[in-house]
């Protein structure tokens, strides 16, 4: 939810199986794939966004690479939205 909100004031779930939950905020770099996720395909693109994250100064990477799977088991492969994401920290100026 957007920070203007309270998790108080936020309507309460009608599924117990969700719980609303504070999340402090935090920078992510992501990369999106499609098609089927494997561990040889997680790889590749945790790779090619450790690289990408590698090459910007301010910031540095603070997680291991998550992945991030949308889509329902009968989306077609071609239409799946997944992402490979990766916590950063913001460096200050100078480093």
């Amino acid at each position: 939810m957007p920070s203007d909100y309270k998790i108080e004031d936020l309507p309460v779930p009608n599924d117990e199986r969700v719980s609303l939950e504070a999340v402090p905020a935090r920078y992510t770099a992501s990369i999106c794939c499609t098609w089927l996720g494997s561990m040889a395909r997680n790889d590749q693109k945790a790779d090619a966004l450790q690289a990408w994250l590698a090459g910007l100064e301010e910031f540095e990477p603070i997680s291991s690479p998550m992945y991030a799977g949308y889509d329902p088991p009968w989306i077609l492969p071609f239409l799946r939205r997944n992402e490979i994401m990766i916590d950063a920290r913001r460096l200050p100026p100078g480093n």
